[in-house]
């Protein structure tokens, strides 16, 4: 994911600085008349840009089909073609190029047309080179703003689609989930967590963490937060309050959440609920203690040869103490 968001910020840093023409933008100036078409191409090599003329239609289409060009002034009247035929052409070999019409025909209808089919201005002559240059810097800007913005939806689908699946796969895990802001409170839990303690997420949602302890756990809790604060990650035991009352243990993965400036901004966590390993646990604790039989657990000490030298005690039950005097 970073790396995708990485790519992702590089792609808009290369759109936003080519709308600042740091490379020399490529113009095609297809005109028929030589005149016309010199000062033109003066005006734009004057501003920058390296500059081509066609002065006619299968001129341009030969030059348009070897070069990538940034910019293309198309005027309506050629003598083998119609300059809007080259524009359809043009643009569906290069969709990110930058078209501009020019005619003498007054009629309104034609620049609506021109625009539909992918032209991003036109000009009526006569007019100034000026003007035109200043027409196509304005058209290459709003072209770039538009493939940022082409970008940014393509990356917020992305980004849609990504969170629906891993909310798909944490909202159907077996392991309990649960996020908290900085306040403690609960901005997400899934379904596991919730049957975990007798709840429903919507029950669990809105409502501080600390809600769901044993008041004689909240100084473990302040510890374990205090870390958390701190931006440390931590594994441990937790127990919980089911809504019915009683205890449910969990094994926690706690993992401290950040903002911007590294500033604590919640925490997220996975649960397993090892209840049932407690129980057992106790159960054994309570045998140990309880039975008749004397019983020690101890470690064999080796030497560095590995053969036994000695052994040390590791638990031993009140039976064992009585019989030995331990």
């Amino acid at each position: 994911m970073v790396a995708d968001s990485r790519n992702f910020a590089k792609q808009v840093i290369e759109v936003l600085e080519s709308s600042e023409f740091t490379d020399t933008p490529f113009v095609l100036i297809v005109e028929d008349s030589p005149t016309i078409a010199g000062i033109l191409k003066r005006a734009f090599e004057s501003k920058g840009y390296c500059a081509d003329i066609a002065l006619n239609a299968y001129d341009a289409a030969r030059y348009f089909s070897n070069t990538k060009y940034d910019v293309a002034i198309i005027d309506y009247h050629l003598p083998d073609n119609m300059g809007d035929s080259l524009l359809d052409s043009f643009h569906n070999q290069n969709k990110d190029c930058v078209y501009l019409m020019m005619t003498t025909d007054p009629k309104p209808e034609l620049a609506l047309d021109w625009i539909k089919r992918g032209a991003s201005a036109y000009i009526r002559k006569p007019f100034e080179p000026e003007y035109l240059i200043e027409l196509c810097t304005k058209a290459r800007r709003e072209r770039s703003l538009l493939l940022v913005e082409d970008l940014l939806e393509l990356r917020t689908q992305e980004l849609k689609a990504s969170e629906e699946k891993y909310r798909l796969l944490i909202d159907t895990a077996n392991e309990g989930v649960w996020a908290m802001d900085n306040d403690h409170i609960t901005t997400y839990v899934n379904k596991a967590m919730a049957d975990m303690l007798g709840y429903t997420t919507l029950e669990m949602f809105g409502k501080k963490v600390e809600e769901f302890f044993f008041p004689e756990d909240n100084s473990f809790h302040n510890e374990r937060m205090t870390i958390r604060h701190k931006g440390n990650d931590e594994i441990y035991e937790r127990r919980f309050r089911h809504k019915d009352g009683s205890s449910v243990w969990t094994l926690v993965s706690a993992k401290a959440l950040k903002d911007y400036q590294g500033n604590f901004a919640g925490s997220f966590a996975m649960f397993t609920n090892i209840t049932e390993r407690k129980k057992a646990e106790e159960n054994y604790q309570i045998l140990f203690r309880e039975m008749l039989n004397g019983f020690a657990l101890h470690e064999i000490i080796c030497d560095e040869n590995n053969n036994p030298i000695d052994y040390r005690f590791l638990a031993v039950n009140p039976a064992f103490e009585r019989m030995t005097g331990l």
